[in-house]
């Protein structure tokens, strides 16, 4: 689950790119484009996270109970 969260992130992250800090014109334009995609993102990441969290807990409590 780590894997596809930090798969997910970086496959989001690097196709936001905007270039090289010298070729933008307008760089709160480049944030305004960037943001609402980075937010979804880092939404997803957190979402995969608890998950992840979640499901290692009650796997620890399933093997807990079965010893």
């Amino acid at each position: 689950m780590e894997t596809v969260r930090f798969a997910s992130l970086i496959a989001a992250t690097v196709t936001m790119g905007a270039g090289p800090a010298d070729r933008i014109a307008d760089p709160a334009a480049v944030r305004r484009a960037f943001e609402r995609p980075w937010v979804r993102a880092n939404l997803w990441r957190t979402l995969l996270t608890t998950a992840s969290t979640v499901l290692l807990a009650w796997a620890l409590v399933r093997y807990g109970q079965s010893r």
